[in-house]
């Protein structure tokens, strides 16, 4: 059985959060993904840390930031956006958006 490096990791990383948009699960976090790669989430959090400079929770949201951007930019009410865009509150949402963006 092959080993699973850092780059398949990464791989499946993207995969789990760009193609199934898996970031707008209100419950998705670092633990939650590290169990559905069967990864422990210390391993999973160094990979990311490394390889991104940031947290896997920050990466998180960075997905959901851009993805209530283009909520945003279509039209959708802002009161909406947050709840849309897989965030648990307005609040951590625009918390985020000022940790990320600015």
């Amino acid at each position: 059985m092959k080993k699973i490096d850092e780059e398949d990791y990464l791989g499946m990383i993207v995969h789990i959060l760009e193609e199934k948009k898996a970031y707008l699960e209100k419950d998705m976090s670092a633990g939650h993904l590290a169990i559905s790669l069967g990864v422990k989430r210390k391993k999973l959090e160094r990979i990311i840390a490394v390889t991104f400079g940031f947290s896997l929770d920050s990466l998180i949201d960075m997905f959901r930031i851009v993805y209530a951007r283009s909520l945003l930019r279509n039209g959708t009410p802002y009161e909406d956006i947050w709840n849309l865009s897989g965030f648990d509150s307005l609040e951590h949402m625009e918390t985020a958006f000022e940790c990320i963006v600015v």
